[in-house]
């Protein structure tokens, strides 16, 4: 999806946990493996990169006056994450002022209070994102990606992105789906999060094991073991009703006689308006 809808996602979720707030920027925390293009949703959007980046957006991304930091210049896994984040940091910044004015709520720029709050809206990305295209979601555990199979099999599957990015649709979905009274139950964190992996897994072309759920909620913070079955299961059923509340608005705002012939498109413009962009660029558009 487009970086408003993650914005908008986590924001959803975060006040069904009662969550803070301010962990709304880390659901574009993903994006970053858009450099380089060959990582791009096939390195940061998996679940077990979690603590790695977590960690990174911890130190860097609320902190910009470090941008020389040692850091920078380390080499592997920790020391892409925190350049590429804070590389991004002004991306998400932009994005996350667009959130507030698009909504009418405003964001805090600040580091979050709540680890797992941070932690939720992360993974709220990678769920969200199989709506657009597969993802490999359980990397390293599973090579199998989820996606929306279903209903891909009922659009076109492949052309549906340039009609439902451009601005009016992804704004007309948005808008229906996130006022929507379903978002007012009362929910914890944990629960929430093993809800995201679980339905995640369900989305995946192979089976994946409780051994590989419980590992992955490991990686967002959650012991399986301690997860409230009621709250789970209320959990569960939330986000059934997202998938399928989701599913018949992205079939409703991508059929082709809702193509406008000179299209705004809904794209990257960093989060800094329409001024920042010319001329049309549809392809930024389609989902990050």
């Amino acid at each position: 999806m487009d970086s408003l809808s993650h914005l908008y996602l986590a924001d959803a979720l975060l006040n069904v946990t009662s969550g803070d707030l301010a962990a709304v920027p880390c659901a574009l925390l993903p994006q970053i493996d858009r450099v380089p293009a060959y990582y791009h949703r096939l390195y940061a959007h998996q679940f077990r990169q979690a603590p790695g980046l977590l960690d990174a957006a911890w130190s860097s991304l609320w902190d910009r006056a470090r941008e020389n930091s040692q850091e920078d210049v380390e080499e592997g896994r920790s020391g892409y994450f925190s350049r590429r984040i804070r590389h991004d940091s002004s991306r998400i910044a932009g994005y996350t002022r667009k959130f507030s004015v698009d909504s009418g709520r405003h964001l805090e720029w600040r580091r979050p209070d709540d680890r797992r709050a941070m932690a939720l809206a992360l993974c709220s990305h990678t769920y969200q994102d199989i709506y657009n295209n597969p993802i490999q979601a359980f990397l390293p555990y599973s090579p199998h990606a989820s996606g929306a199979w279903s209903l891909w099999s009922r659009i076109d599957g492949l052309e549906f992105r340039w009609v439902l990015y451009q601005r009016q649709n992804i704004q007309e979905l948005r808008e229906e789906l996130f006022s929507a009274p379903e978002w007012s139950v009362r929910l914890g964190s944990a629960a929430l999060i093993e809800a995201v992996v679980r339905r995640t897994a369900a989305a995946c072309a192979a089976e994946i094991s409780e051994q590989i759920i419980a590992a992955s909620c490991g990686d967002l913070s959650v012991d399986t073991r301690e997860t409230d079955p009621r709250e789970l299961s209320e959990a569960l059923d939330l986000l059934r009703w997202h998938e399928d509340r989701l599913e018949s608005l992205i079939a409703k705002y991508s059929i082709p006689t809702r193509s406008i012939l000179t299209p705004t498109w809904a794209g990257d413009d960093g989060g800094k308006g329409d001024s920042a962009r010319k001329t049309p660029e549809p392809l930024l558009a389609l989902g990050e």
